[in-house]
């Protein structure tokens, strides 16, 4: 009989496994629009820190991210209640973790992703916790060991946001449930667990909004399965040693008899009126963000009749990256296919085995309980997903990270079918072929995710610093005009990517400037004129305005101040772009 301690190495394997995937490479990838905010608020500052309408060298705008000691959580609350359109608890906590990370001499960029990073390995643990006591050890294992190498959990672990955070405390609410839904089944008072729960449940929304879909899900799955326990009759496995050839899960007697349902609705109201009145401080701040027109950017775009279409296969895609990633960002036509083609393929493939796996575990009475639970939390997320899409006119599909929140449902459920093996006689590397290769694939996968082969930053903020300092014996001005707040984030994200000034090269470094934007754009060229200017002639000097149309670009601008007469410069019309943001070049001779 095989003992536990001989198999004490597997967990903390996997553990440091997806530590090194994680830390791999963790300061490579540019800091982009979204990490720039969790920045600015995580580091104690706010927009109003961000020098504007001021010509400055790159390394000077720099150093608006130093940490600030003397900021408390309460001045974070504030700041992040005004400027953004998130719940404050990961800012706060983010805020006291680079203080103790201080003396580490790393940069700030990789300690504020460090922290979604502590937080991708406590999902490892989590997700092997939730696995065992639903199904089996081994199915802990293959879930944690997927939770470590899939090449989208690595990519959330490696993003500056709260995204690994809400996911650990998902995994941990979905343990909860199944507990809860025991004890109701069973008519049994655990109050410390069912506390657990609530708490869990409460402290997800203060981390991000989008967990309220999440505990949505819970409630109504439990609610759900007590309802199916009551009234549908469970039926005898096929075979007798069903449990033995699945999962060797323990018989779980709290599952043996029928519920009285009346009886198990109070309690489930009781706890679900207990999480919903922790809400209640922050609703009418939660209700202000969502309807701020900083959410307008996940609002369909293109052709009308493409709003319908394209969530059906946008969320899909999504599905895919969880298990295999390959280059198909910023890279020719017929590589994006080749890729494509290979990643629809293999996932489709592994789908029809997991399917059958399923239906197999589905069998056993003991590890039917916790299959049904996640397959409908996962049901009811994807219909809360698609009311939003087609009811609020929110495309929630538009980019895959907000998948975290069913993702470690999925997790689990795929652990569980990879730890379903029947052919107990087999040797043993027939018998997790799948398992192997499904991990082995996922692996590659996030060694091309942290390499910035896969995952890529949304509009390539290295790429457009690259082409702002492309002549290096050429001095650069960069104007970046701002509309809003994530404007700014925006325009701060291209000048960390920049290369900062050279000491030997002082007429060489690049100078920037953020400018509010005008509702009249032709007094934004004006308030331009009046700037003064860095350098002498000849210099190049680039206009960064996100979403202005090329129309609206004039073909000259001066700049100088009172310089008399004012250096006016030339439009290089050659020079204009727009596939990341709209940039265009002036030569000032």
């Amino acid at each position: 009989m095989e003992k536990r301690w001989q198999f004490a190495w597997v967990l903390p394997g996997i553990l440091g496994l997806g530590l090194g995937l994680r830390l791999w490479q963790l300061g490579l990838k540019p800091i982009w629009l979204d990490e720039v905010i969790t920045a600015i608020f995580g580091l104690g500052r706010s927009y109003l820190d961000v020098p504007l309408a001021q010509v400055l060298p790159v390394n000077v705008v720099e150093q608006v991210f130093h940490w600030q000691p003397e900021t408390t959580c309460s001045q974070i609350v504030t700041t992040v209640t005004v400027q953004s359109v998130h719940p404050p608890l990961f800012f706060c906590w983010l805020h006291h973790w680079l203080g103790w990370l201080e003396p580490l001499n790393r940069p700030w960029i990789w300690k504020i992703r460090a922290f979604a990073v502590v937080f991708g390995v406590v999902a490892i643990a989590a997700l092997y916790q939730l696995n065992r006591v639903l199904f089996s050890r081994r199915a802990g294992w293959l879930g944690a060991a997927l939770m470590a190498v899939s090449p989208f959990a690595v990519y959330l672990s490696q993003e500056a946001r709260h995204y690994t955070l809400p996911m650990v405390l998902i995994t941990l609410a979905l343990l909860g449930s199944y507990q809860v839904y025991g004890d109701l089944h069973a008519g049994r008072k655990r109050p410390w667990l069912w506390l657990g729960w609530v708490a869990v449940n409460a402290l997800g929304f203060y981390v991000h909004y989008f967990f309220v879909l999440s505990f949505i899900a819970q409630v109504v799955t439990l609610g759900l399965c007590l309802w199916l326990d009551a009234h549908v009759e469970q039926p005898l496995p096929d075979q007798p040693a069903a449990n033995a050839i699945f999962l060797r899960v323990p018989v779980i007697a709290r599952f043996a008899v029928k519920p009285h349902l009346p009886q198990q609705w109070r309690p489930l109201a009781l706890l679900t009126l207990a999480v919903c009145l922790t809400y209640l401080p922050w609703v009418p701040i939660f209700y202000g963000h969502i309807t701020r027109s900083e959410t307008d950017w996940m609002q369909p775009t293109g052709p009308k009749w493409s709003h319908g279409i394209a969530p059906l296969y946008q969320l899909p895609g999504g599905w895919v990256t969880m298990l295999i990633t390959l280059p198909v960002e910023r890279q020719p036509l017929w590589l994006k296919l080749l890729c494509g083609t290979i990643m629809v393929i293999f996932c489709g493939w592994v789908f029809g085995h997991l399917v059958r796996r399923l239906r197999w575990l589905w069998r056993s009475p003991q590890a039917k309980p916790g299959l049904r639970l996640l397959l409908l939390y996962l049901w009811v997320v994807l219909i809360e997903f698609f009311g939003i899409i087609y009811l609020l006119n929110k495309d929630l599909t538009l980019v895959p990270r907000y998948n975290f929140i069913y993702f470690p449902a999925v997790v689990a459920l795929v652990g569980a079918g990879l730890a379903v093996s029947r052919e107990v006689t087999q040797p043993f590397i027939q018998r997790y072929r799948l398992a192997a290769i499904v991990l082995m694939v996922a692996t590659l996968s996030s060694g091309l995710t942290v390499n910035n082969w896969a995952f890529q930053k949304p509009y390539y903020p290295d790429e457009i610093a690259h082409r702002l300092q492309s002549t290096p014996t050429t001095p650069s001005l960069v104007g970046i005009l701002t509309r809003d707040w994530q404007d700014v984030a925006l325009g701060l994200s291209v000048v960390l990517a920049m290369e900062p000034a050279v000491p030997q090269k002082p007429d060489l470094s690049s100078h920037v400037f953020l400018l509010p934007r005008s509702p009249e754009i032709i007094q934004s060229w004006g308030a331009i004129a009046q700037l003064p200017a860095p350098f002498n002639p000849p210099f190049h000097f680039w206009v960064v305005a996100p979403r202005l149309p090329r129309e609206q670009f004039p073909a000259e601008l001066s700049l100088g101040g009172d310089r008399q007469p004012p250096l006016i410069c030339q439009m290089d019309s050659s020079q204009h772009y727009r596939r990341e943001i709209a940039h265009q070049l002036y030569r000032c001779q």
